[in-house]
């Protein structure tokens, strides 16, 4: 395996492997997936939902985001990639419908990106995904919250 400095440095070049689109009208779900990269493992992200002012400002931040994950990773030397799913919010989203649906698509992806929780996003919101897939991490289920995973993330 690279080092992480060579990895690193390489990674900055590379597009990400998928950015897909996600729109369901039933829950008038609106957003991007974005699996940056595998090569080290599958990708970790968090899903985000806040408002943005339009779809392409929503796919820039989650392409940043998954960038940010695949460099966090391996700077900790772990064995995965990064990713991001970023959904819009705004009035009309039914958030329990999505959450449902876009947990079925996590599911289609077989593993190769694993969801978390970020910012705009409870615990709630991922026992729905995990109620759909087993690709949901930092805890679903235990009596540790998602907020918690994540701060022991960041020391």
């Amino acid at each position: 395996m690279d080092s992480v400095a060579t990895w690193m440095a390489r990674i900055s070049s590379i597009p990400p492997q998928e950015v897909r689109p996600l729109h369901h009208p039933d829950s008038r779900l609106r957003g991007w997936l974005v699996i940056d990269d595998t090569r080290r493992g599958p990708a970790f992200g968090g899903v985000r939902v806040r408002s943005y002012p339009d779809a392409e400002s929503a796919r820039r931040e989650a392409i940043h985001l998954a960038r940010a994950m695949t460099l966090k990773c391996a700077a900790a030397d772990l064995p995965c990639g990064g990713g991001k799913t970023v959904l819009i919010d705004h009035p009309g989203f039914r958030r329990r419908e999505g959450f449902v649906w876009l947990g079925d698509r996590i599911e289609e992806l077989g593993g190769r990106y694993y969801a978390g929780p970020d910012l705009g996003v409870g615990d709630e919101d991922l026992a729905v995904l995990a109620s759909r897939t087993c690709y949901v991490g930092c805890g679903a289920g235990s009596e540790t919250s998602f907020g918690e995973w994540t701060a022991m993330g960041v020391l």
